[in-house]
């Protein structure tokens, strides 16, 4: 990671705290549902040693750095991240989701679900209820070890968000379903059978 463009920033450069750890919330405000004020404070209560940094929008590099020296990146609710929850794990980094009814706030769950993760690593990243999530994002911030293991888990198995051969098969099943084509092809077919049966 030291020879990657942004591997000379320190944590100064970043304006971050330089020796305490800290959670990582880097989504654009219009993802944020006052709820997750609520999430922020339970996690800075539970742990009084770890600092919380929303910045404002970064360049690409500055952005991975921030990334790298981050203990635990929170995702946003209900809006959650894409782009970022995959940056996050190619990086290798503790993204902990609350996911959503709608499909923007479970990117997060569909990436970490369909890579090949532990079911230990899972159920230390994906909350069901709000209270989980301040939960494991804490145990995260403050047990070195479970975040390491978790980490090395995310590293091992973070290439399976590409070449996969299972979306593409689902998206063509699907546009068949829905083509115009296709429910054709089947009218032609059931008025064939039809007739065949008049006469008979």
């Amino acid at each position: 990671m030291d020879k990657m463009p942004f591997g000379g920033l320190t944590r100064s450069d970043l304006g971050v705290p330089l020796k305490n750890h800290f959670y990582l919330c880097m989504q654009k405000p219009f993802k944020f549902h006052p709820e997750v004020d609520t999430l922020f404070c339970g996690i800075m209560t539970k742990d009084p040693d770890g600092w919380l940094v929303l910045h404002q929008e970064q360049p690409h590099h500055r952005l991975l750095a921030l990334y790298r020296e981050a203990a635990v990146v929170l995702d946003s609710y209900p809006a959650g991240g894409d782009t970022t929850t995959r940056e996050v794990i190619e990086m290798g980094k503790p993204l902990v989701t609350l996911p959503a009814r709608l499909l923007g706030g479970r990117w997060s769950l569909g990436y970490l679900s369909n890579i090949g993760l532990k079911e230990d690593t899972k159920r230390a990243l994906i909350a069901s209820t709000p209270e989980e999530y301040v939960d494991l994002a804490v145990q995260l911030g403050t047990d070195d070890t479970l975040r390491e293991a978790v980490e090395a888990d995310l590293r091992e198995c973070s290439s399976n968000l590409f070449h996969r051969e299972e979306a593409v098969a689902a998206w063509q099943e699907m546009f068949l379903e829905i083509s115009p084509y296709q429910r054709c092809q089947e009218g032609s077919e059931n008025e064939e059978v039809l007739h065949e049966h008049e006469e008979l």
